[in-house]
């Protein structure tokens, strides 16, 4: 059978094969789409296989599940975990909508309209034994779905509708669907505008179509997400090819090893009750062994001011000053001091799985598939192969077979390699023969050799001379820049600055936040690193914003500077004639938080206001607005 596939991406592994089977065993006289998105006036439909047969329309739902299938109340579950609706019901009602359309579109041309009937192919280890009777009849394996070559198999499979058949094509005389004079009507309509190659659409967000990043070895591409049908829902979307691990690593566990080792770092940081988890990507789907297979995909939730930090470094290194530079080194060696806290080994750190959250100014980690958890033992003989860093490492030049590697000493060499690259972004290492790279004075060093040390001894070449952890790496750091790049005022004056008044709540957590500032009713502030909701103050309508993550800490000394800054703004706006909102409340909760609170003010959004204004008038209130904004600047 002839098989046209529109989108390559749009299939699992799994599925691809499946279909591959079906060109390789189905009828030759059948014609086949696979991978498309077809749209009537209802929306698109996901269609992974549609088989023009010599009678009527197959309308193939390929699903890779392995576990006991079961269904209850029109939900489908594997293994007792609940997979959403019935995939038969929701194929049912498309194979109704396509069949309404091609009647529309192609009755007059092809002198009637075949019927398109619904099936359910497993192509994992799942068995449709489990489901409803008036399911089962429409869901097979794929063994058994590939067998409707020969006649009876064939008409055993498919509904009967032997006197519709009948009449059209026997007594009738009409050209069947698969027939040389319908399948050119149908090549034309399904290369038509109703029709676009189906996207990789997991867990309903859709990736783009370029990967965002692709693994050195091929074992797994990136690609950013949107979902269907909330697009400032953004994922980070991890699509593995286990194939290229070779069949000496071809087992489901030993998939799972690498591939479930993110949400166990995750899960090991929630037990602990370490801040770690705060510097993680939060998983949008939890994965078990039995949803592994050679192609899974994880999914990780990124907030709109998630940017990936080599994309920021790019855009901002250069134009940054040396103090901000500083503070970056800072937000990246905080999350691994709390990894090597932990006894986790991150073993594969590179720009690209590492993400920079503006709002928090923190740093945020991911891709721990090369990880060493000592609870889940190590992935030490596939290291290399999993890394997805180009950085070749001395370890890797040097070191001989049965040499024991110290995974914090790793670490600490490719965040010294980091942490060059954003300190100096115009110059950069220098690489011997074997790719390793080695220390290198910068061309421009806006530090006047006050890292230098640093730098060396976090890239020796002999693990023994870098530092011991990332802890370490960062209270080194911290001693050596904390006087001379925090400005004109020290950490102590800082804080004392913040000490004065009653700006420091003293006993409040955020639980103090809602108890004297209550959410309206139907308000939800909901969580993350900055909550915004309605309230009541003194019986005025007001609007409260609150930061729950940020603190003050001497080993902090970026994140003071911006809290005594926001408090300054705020005075100098108290003090000042500002068309902005009265303040009604501010502070810092000695429990870890910032939060304002203003009058709210009712009106509409500039979105929608300036649909009602002239260019001219948009330019004035543009105006008028940076005017208000330099007013408030320190």
């Amino acid at each position: 059978m002839e098989v046209k596939i529109l989108g390559g991406t749009g299939l699992h592994a799994s599925e691809r094969k499946a279909v591959e089977r079906m060109e390789a065993e189905l009828r030759a006289s059948w014609f086949a789409y696979a991978s498309l998105l077809v749209a009537d006036d209802q929306g698109s439909m996901d269609v992974d296989t549609l088989i023009i047969t010599h009678d009527r329309l197959l309308l193939v739902e390929l699903k890779e599940w392995n576990g006991k299938l079961e269904s209850s109340d029109g939900q489908w579950y594997i293994n007792g975990k609940p997979r959403g609706k019935s995939p038969y019901e929701i194929k049912r009602v498309h194979a109704i909508r396509l069949q309404n359309l091609i009647k529309r579109e192609l009755e007059h041309k092809l002198g009637y309209f075949p019927q398109v009937e619904a099936h359910v192919v497993l192509c994992g280890t799942a068995t449709p034994d489990n489901l409803s009777s008036s399911e089962k009849r429409y869901v097979h394996n794929l063994e058994d779905f590939l067998e409707i070559s020969g006649r009876d198999k064939y008409e055993a499979l498919v509904e009967d509708k032997s006197k519709a058949i009948y009449f059209i094509f026997d007594k009738s005389g009409k050209p069947r669907p698969n027939s040389q004079e319908c399948l050119p009507i149908f090549r034309t309509f399904f290369g038509g505008h109703r029709v676009k190659p189906k996207e990789y659409r997991p867990h309903h967000f859709i990736a783009e179509n370029v990967p965002w990043f692709n693994h050195r070895n091929g074992l797994y591409k990136e690609y950013k997400g949107y979902h269907e049908e909330q697009a400032n829902d953004i994922a980070l979307i991890r699509r593995w090819n286990f194939t290229q691990l070779g069949i000496g690593n071809a087992t489901q566990s030993q998939w799972g090893e690498i591939a479930l080792r993110e949400s166990r770092v995750i899960r090991h940081a929630k037990k602990n009750s370490s801040p770690l988890e705060e510097y993680l990507l939060k998983p949008l789907v939890p994965l078990g062994e039995s949803d592994i297979t050679e192609d899974v995909t994880e999914l990780y939730e990124l907030r709109r001011t998630f940017v990936r930090l080599d994309e920021y470094v790019s855009s901002k290194g250069a134009k940054s000053s040396p103090d901000v530079r500083l503070d970056w080194v800072r937000a990246l060696l905080a999350p691994f001091a709390e990894l090597h806290g932990l006894g986790i080994g991150h073993r594969d750190i590179d720009l690209h799985n590492l993400w920079y959250a503006t709002e928090q100014r923190s740093i945020l980690v991911s891709g721990f598939s090369a990880s060493f958890f000592p609870e889940r033992g190590t992935v030490n003989d596939l290291r290399m192969h999993l890394q997805g860093s180009h950085l070749h490492l001395p370890e890797d030049a040097l070191w001989e077979d049965g040499d024991i590697i110290d995974p914090f000493r790793l670490d600490v060499f490719m965040l010294a390699a980091v942490a060059y690259r954003i300190c100096y972004p115009e110059s950069s290492l220098e690489f011997e023969e074997n790719s390793v790279p080695t220390w290198a004075p910068p061309k421009e060093d806006p530090y006047d050799g006050l890292l230098d040390e640093w730098f060396k001894k976090g890239l020796d070449w002999s693990p023994d001379e870098r530092f011991s952890s990332a802890s370490q790496q960062l209270a080194d750091f911290n001693s050596i820049t904390k006087r001379e790049y925090e400005g004109e005022v020290d950490t102590s004056d800082l804080l004392a600055s913040l000490s004065k008044g009653d700006f420091i709540k003293r006993g409040w957590s955020t639980f103090n936040i809602y108890q004297y500032f209550p959410p309206l009713p139907g308000e939800n502030p909901g969580a993350g690193s900055k909550l915004t909701y309605r309230c009541t103050f003194e019986n005025e309508e007001a609007l409260c914003k609150l930061w729950p993550q940020v603190i003050v800490n001497p080993s902090l000394p970026g994140i003071n500077r911006r809290v005594v800054n926001f408090r300054s703004r705020v005075e100098k706006v108290q003090d000042s004639l500002l068309s902005t909102p009265k303040i009604l409340d501010y502070g810092l909760l000695e429990a870890g938080g910032l939060y304002i609170v203003t009058k709210f003010e009712s009106g509409e959004s500039w979105i929608e206001c300036s649909k009602k204004l002239s260019s001219i008038q948009i330019f004035k209130l543009g105006l008028s607005l940076i005017k208000v904004v330099e007013r408030t600047m320190p």
